[in-house]
């Protein structure tokens, strides 16, 4: 009987699950999944950095809301900073033994470097810097160096006393 395969055909469509769509057809009832994006705009399945998972939401084959289901992604095991978006460091230039040329008006002080952001290694006075970048490895060195030739220097010391000649 043609009836009882429309039903049948009926109650297995409402029984089928579908992530629900976070967009539909203009004029269309199926439920939309998510929530207004800030602009409010469009829907969206959204982050919650404080469960640090993502809930999608479903609805039955006629396009209508399922209260009981949800699929959960868990993203707990991978390093998502707070806010699912700061990839960003701290950096700072300090003394070891030599001196740092900041004033007390600007002193040096620990900085954030924000994701995207760029950090330059400048070679001072009388000093060379050499980048050497292996990709395979995924290592940056920064080697400084006294320049071969110095030039403009207020004072030298070395071993002795002034004009005696030093001792190795």
């Amino acid at each position: 009987n043609v009836r009882d395969l429309k039903s049948t055909a009926d109650a297995l469509k409402a029984s089928e699950l579908h992530i629900a769509p976070t967009s539909v057809k203009a004029g269309s009832a199926e439920n939309k999944g998510g929530v207004a994006n800030a602009a409010g705009t469009e829907n969206v399945y959204k982050y919650d950095a404080a469960t640090k998972k993502v809930t999608l939401t479903y609805n039955d084959g006629n396009g209508n809301a399922v209260t009981d289901t949800k699929a959960v992604i868990d993203f707990s095991d991978l390093n998502v900073p707070a806010g699912g978006n700061n990839y960003g460091f701290k950096a700072n230039a300090t003394a070891n033994g030599g001196t740092v040329a900041n004033d007390a008006a600007t002193p040096a002080v620990e900085t954030a470097v924000e994701n995207g952001g760029t950090v330059n290694f400048a070679a001072g006075k009388n000093l060379t810097v050499k980048q050497d970048i292996d990709a395979a490895n995924k290592t940056h060195t920064y080697t400084y160096s006294l320049d071969k030739d110095l030039t403009n220097l207020d004072k030298v010391v070395v071993n002795g006393k002034d004009g005696v000649a030093g001792k190795d």
